[in-house]
């Protein structure tokens, strides 16, 4: 930094190095999320192709092409 740091840059970067717990809790709430999708894809993965077309009806997404089948 120069002698006369622009005070609107040094505002930037303490608004940046101050948000990295916000920044942690989003991460690990959105790895949380990734685990799950990956479980339910999992779960979707063992279920036999009629009864999967039928939760695709129920959705409204008509039937599953290549999906589970």
């Amino acid at each position: 930094m120069t002698d006369n740091p622009d005070p609107d840059e040094v505002d930037r970067l303490i608004r940046m190095s101050t948000s990295e717990p916000r920044i942690v809790a989003d991460l690990d709430g959105l790895v949380r999320e990734l685990h799950q999708v990956q479980e339910a894809k999992e779960a979707l993965s063992r279920l036999d192709a009629p009864t999967l077309r039928m939760a695709l009806r129920r959705r409204g997404q008509g039937p599953a092409t290549g999906v589970g089948s």
